[in-house]
């Protein structure tokens, strides 16, 4: 819910719109935020009119049946909904703190330090409708797709595919945006950048706990940069988080989703 709301309120002249096959809101979110659409659909729905409509019917069967469906599905989904519509894709596990307008005339996604080698990351994903990029990983899904192998149809997927169209085998080195205007030959090349790390992660999934500390005293210059705070849900989930605990995502969260914060203050739980 804070997700949604603080890219509304970040966000005020776009249009919000979330994609959910059973997700419900606790609340009314259209009586107090007017930009934000929520959209219950079927994977048809969604795959209609591209390239993996046809490829999904006939595989249909083998996908729903795999290790990490919901995982592949959302990966599915992501490429899809920004080739029909384009823009900015965000993960739900995430609050958003800036404007995404500075960043809509590119085509990128962030990327993080891992074990101290850079890898790429899914979580916000911006691109012009009909992208070529995107079209490249339509025909990559539908070769390549493993049900089996947990990033073999998100991040790996990206990877061989910008490889291959943007001529390189060192993809951030190559790719990164710098100074928020500089784009080199490779990256003019394939038309795609990958966002500076603290645009989008600035604290790492190796140290999620630290979003979640009790009164944390938050340096007032830390999230300068930043347009998305990631939360890293599949590391986090077990964490509860309420109300005036002053952790990082309390003072964020009272700040980027109001009615989600007093929501869930009216209702006596946690986050």
């Amino acid at each position: 819910m804070c997700a949604i709301e603080s890219a509304s309120l970040t966000n005020p002249n776009a249009n919000v719109s979330v994609y959910s096959l059973n997700a419900m809101f606790p609340f009314n979110f259209s009586k107090v935020i007017k930009n934000v659409v929520h959209n219950l659909t079927t994977i048809e729905n969604i795959l209609s009119n591209t390239p993996l409509n046809k490829w999904f019917l006939s595989n249909r069967k083998m996908i729903l049946a795999g290790k990490y469906v919901e995982s592949h599905l959302s990966d599915i989904f992501r490429v899809t909904l920004l080739y029909k519509f384009g823009g900015v894709y965000s993960d739900l596990d995430t609050i958003t703190i800036k404007s995404f307008r500075t960043l809509l005339n590119l085509n990128g996604m962030g990327f993080m330090i891992e074990i101290k080698k850079p890898g790429l990351a899914c979580g916000v994903i911006i691109f012009k409708r009909n992208h070529f990029i995107l079209n490249k990983a339509f025909m990559d899904l539908k070769e390549n797709y493993n049900p089996d192998q947990f990033a073999n149809n998100g991040p790996h997927m990206f990877i061989r595919v910008l490889k291959k169209e943007c001529d390189t085998e060192n993809l951030v080195k190559d790719l990164i945006l710098e100074q928020k205007i500089y784009q080199s030959i490779k990256s003019k090349k394939c038309k795609f950048v990958f966002f500076p790390e603290k645009y989008f992660y600035p604290i790492s999934w190796e140290n999620v706990d630290k979003l979640f500390i009790k009164n944390y005293t938050l340096n007032d210059n830390f999230f300068n940069e930043t347009y998305s705070v990631h939360f890293y849900g599949k590391l986090s989930s077990t964490k509860k988080i309420y109300p005036n605990d002053q952790s990082i995502y309390d003072q964020l969260a009272s700040k980027f989703c109001p009615e989600t914060y007093e929501y869930v203050k009216k209702i006596n739980k946690s986050f």
